[in-house]
């Protein structure tokens, strides 16, 4: 892991707890060499840091003090390669095998949603089932000739996978056919941020307690466009008609539990976000989401 690792001196919070006091560790994804659209992900990671140290770790949710818990220790970030995807994933699947097999509960930060792939790859053997909050599929088999692309991610999933994904979309608007064809054929279940404002949060948390029903553990990934760009405008591919914070949150907290292996908070894009106020967003949802585990596994995994 160390080979892979850059020690950050701005840690996630402004601090280090001692390792030992804590399981949730904080990985940094600095990457965007795949990106589309408006590239600066790899700046994300830093940015979110940032507004980390100016945010309240008290959860009203959860009702517990993060920092009083524990806090978040704060690993560093993925030694990347820009130019060359393929290589940075294998070394994010290195880091976190190691994290992995300490026991530890793995916490991406980004960077462009390729960094899910590492994350995801190196937990085949728990075979997780995964939330994909996002307001893409990024399931084409390639984008713009790459096929280790941002907009590839869970197809290359289906690869690793051997094609045993159980995967739910939440929040999803902006697809292609051909993406939403395969989808169907792999029996994912898809929930469109259309469908999140019609059922409300309650009924979409029940369908996902039913997915979930058969799930030894799962992963969630939180790609920061599934937010409407009104909240998140910093974003690598904003799109409209999106998803409130309090909802998505909502609906996190009426699901998680001591099952959750990991989760992301991915593609912020810093040089576009009008008053930081997408990184105070993702460093807000990665202490809520902290949070709401701790209390529903009672401090431990």
């Amino acid at each position: 892991m160390s080979l892979y690792l850059i020690d950050n001196p701005e840690a996630f919070g402004g601090y280090r707890p001692r390792r030992a006091n804590i399981a949730y560790s904080i990985i940094g994804f600095p990457f965007d060499s795949t990106s589309s659209y408006r590239a600066g992900q790899r700046f994300g990671p830093s940015s979110i840091r940032r507004a980390s140290r100016y945010i309240e770790f008290n959860s009203l949710r959860s009702g517990i003090d993060l920092d009083e818990a524990g806090g978040l220790y704060d690993e560093g970030d993925v030694a990347v390669v820009y130019g060359d995807p393929k290589e940075t994933v294998r070394r994010a699947i290195d880091v976190y095998k190691a994290l992995l097999d300490e026991g530890r509960l793995p916490v991406m930060i980004g960077g462009e949603h390729l960094g899910t792939l590492g994350a995801l790859a190196s937990m085949r053997k728990l075979d997780p089932c995964i939330i994909w909050i996002d307001a893409h599929m990024d399931l084409r088999d390639d984008y713009l000739g790459c096929r280790y692309s941002h907009a590839s991610v869970v197809r290359r999933l289906l690869e690793r996978f051997g094609g045993r994904l159980k995967l739910f979309y939440l929040g999803v608007r902006g697809f292609s056919g051909e993406e939403l064809r395969v989808a169907e054929e792999k029996g994912f279940e898809v929930t469109t941020s259309f469908d999140v404002r019609r059922l409300g949060p309650e009924m979409v948390s029940l369908r996902l307690k039913n997915f979930l029903a058969d799930c030894k553990n799962y992963y969630i990934s939180i790609d920061m466009d599934v937010f409407d760009p009104s909240y998140a405008p910093g974003v690598g591919n904003p799109e409209p008609e999106g998803l409130s914070p309090t909802i998505v949150l909502d609906i996190i907290w009426n699901i998680i539990d001591s099952r959750l292996v990991g989760f992301d908070v991915m593609e912020v894009s810093p040089q576009y976000d009008a008053g930081g106020i997408t990184s105070v967003l993702a460093a807000k949802i990665v202490v809520e989401m902290a949070s709401m585990h701790y209390v529903r596994s009672k401090g431990s995994i």
